[in-house]
């Protein structure tokens, strides 16, 4: 009976390679444009790769871009941020909460006494038109030229300076109206 034996040279495996994104793990802006992306370092085993072809996507996709090593913020919402580099990944979640603005639509300046005025209001999100479910609250600087209901119908009462105030949120909006 014959016995071969044989000795292989098998390559040592690969050291496993990670991916660490240098930064916190949710980032949150208020404002549409760029921003700037962590830094990443991939790691085969114990050695640092120098300038690794990372790949960063974001979902969903209508949240960000990603060019030239930033994040360019186009929507709001909520979304995550991966890089990826051989099988390796992290990620971040990206929160874009821009500040909702309100304002109002052609207000009227003057009123005469007696007379109504129904306030039409708009809302703004990152300078983009949007809806939001909540309604504003209104308010008169002296409710002895005009008051105003909680809806906005503005009523002059007597001559007089006024202004008119909505709120939003965090967000003001400010129309002066002569009575009369």
């Amino acid at each position: 009976m014959l016995m071969f034996a044989a000795l292989f040279a098998c390559p040592a495996p690969e050291a496993p390679t990670t991916l660490v994104i240098d930064g916190p793990a949710e980032v949150r802006v208020q404002e549409f444009g760029p921003v700037d992306l962590p830094l990443v370092e991939v790691q085969r085993g114990d050695v640092v790769l120098e300038s690794p072809a990372v790949t960063w996507t974001v979902e969903p996709p209508g949240l960000a871009t990603i060019a030239e090593g930033h994040l360019d913020v186009v929507g709001a919402g909520t979304g995550t941020v991966t890089a990826a580099f051989e099988g390796a990944r992290g990620s971040f979640a990206l929160v874009v909460a821009p500040p909702v603005t309100l304002t109002f639509v052609d207000p009227p300046t003057t009123l005469a006494v007696g007379s109504s005025s129904q306030l039409v209001t708009g809302t703004r999100i990152g300078g983009k038109p949007a809806i939001v479910e909540s309604v504003p609250t209104f308010a008169s600087s002296n409710d002895a030229f005009a008051t105003v209901s909680p809806t906005g119908t503005v009523t002059a009462v007597s001559p007089g300076l006024v202004y008119i105030t909505g709120r939003l949120g965090e967000s003001e909006a400010m129309v002066e109206i002569e009575v009369r």
